[in-house]
């Protein structure tokens, strides 16, 4: 009989130590995919980074182009006045809108550009918030998880502790059956 109890509690010792081995197993998960989720927010900021250098980049080569394009009207507008110092006002006031028709489209796009760099700063910042919240949800349900795993390890203990209590307690009562039965044979 004490072999058949035996068998049994190291039966339902299996399951207790499945357990902890699964709660091992979904720390590790969890780690894993918070490290995923840190890779994960590196690489969009690195990613935003570079989309922005790159369109500021590109931003800088189209006002270089505005510029010498603005600087090639200028020249033409110069030259055309050195050709034709008198009688040519009305060509001049036509370089002049354009110049001002230049530097307004100039504007506006360097207006546009800033603005779309900004939206993109924005929606940047928010899903750096987001994956803020999603860390922070990430690291409470590893701490709850870290809280229960410590509580069941405490109950497992305690059940063990009191297992092997109640073991000693027979197997001094089952000495003391024997050490009975020997008095009286003896």
């Amino acid at each position: 009989m004490p072999q058949a109890d035996d068998q049994d509690k190291t039966l339902s010792l299996d399951p207790a130590q499945t357990e902890i081995h699964t709660q091992k197993q979904t720390v590790a998960s969890l780690r894993h995919d918070l490290e995923q989720a840190r890779a994960g927010i590196q690489a969009q900021i690195q990613k935003a980074i570079a989309g922005a250098s790159s369109e500021i980049a590109q931003l800088r080569t189209t006002i270089t182009v505005l510029r010498n394009e603005l600087e090639l009207k200028r020249i033409e507008r110069e030259e055309a006045v050195q050709q034709a110092q008198t009688g040519h006002h009305l060509e001049i006031e036509q370089f002049k809108a354009t110049i001002t028709e230049l530097r307004s489209e100039l504007e506006k796009s360097l207006s546009d550009k800033d603005g779309a760099v900004n939206n993109a700063i924005k929606n940047l910042h928010g899903q750096i918030i987001q994956l803020q919240a999603t860390v922070g949800s990430l690291r409470e349900a590893l701490e709850l998880a870290q809280i229960d795993k410590e509580h069941a390890l405490q109950q497992q203990n305690a059940q063990f502790a009191a297992e092997q209590t109640q073991l000693r307690q027979t197997i001094q009562a089952l000495r003391d059956q024997i050490e009975a039965s020997k008095a009286a044979l003896s």
